[in-house]
């Protein structure tokens, strides 16, 4: 699990939109290990929604990828997204 961890932080090291990010972290995970599904979701404090414009101290943005099977399966799609809230 922790090498998870250690891909997201490579992954974001590089200025980049979440999205991107996100989609980048679940298509790795998919071409190395070739697991049935994969799904990422990111959570992100954005510093440009707090300090300007709207100025909303508590905006964060959550992004999510799926793939394979969560992408087609809609049972296992909501067992995930259930598990994390």
């Amino acid at each position: 699990i922790s090498k998870i961890g250690r891909l997201a932080v490579a992954c974001s090291h590089r200025l980049q939109l979440q999205e991107k990010l996100t989609k980048t972290i679940a298509a790795i995970l998919m071409e190395k290990l070739n697991p049935l599904g994969v799904a990422v979701v990111t959570e992100g404090a954005h510093q440009c929604m707090r300090c300007r414009g709207v100025r909303l101290p508590s905006s964060n943005v959550v992004v999510s990828e799926m793939l394979g099977k969560f992408r087609t399966d809609t049972d296992l799609r909501r067992e995930f997204l259930s598990l994390i809230r």
